[in-house]
């Protein structure tokens, strides 16, 4: 007979959950941060299709190197923010 190698069902669900509890504290984090740390991080990361540093900048009226500074700064900021509010463990965040 075959082993059934699928997760089973409260696996499945705990996985689930984590998921929309991590999506949660990550908007929650996205909260702290200012306008313009909030709308590099949404154009970057949060995007179907990421934007450019250059084109950031343009919009902005500051140079790509400066957006890819704060991008990450508040990428660090958001790392604490999130533990701090999740209060779990750093490997709780690693699939």
């Amino acid at each position: 007979l075959l082993k059934d190698e699928s997760p089973n069902l409260d696996a499945q669900f705990e996985k689930k959950n984590d998921n929309k509890l991590k999506q949660k504290w990550i908007y929650e984090a996205i909260n702290h941060l200012n306008k313009r740390e909030k709308f590099i991080i949404s154009e970057r990361k949060l995007n179907d299709k990421p934007q450019t540093l250059d084109k950031i900048g343009r919009e902005l009226k500051i140079s790509k190197e400066r957006v890819r500074q704060i991008e990450a700064n508040s990428l660090k900021k958001l790392k604490k923010i999130i533990l701090e509010i999740s209060e779990e463990p750093k490997n709780f965040f690693i699939n």
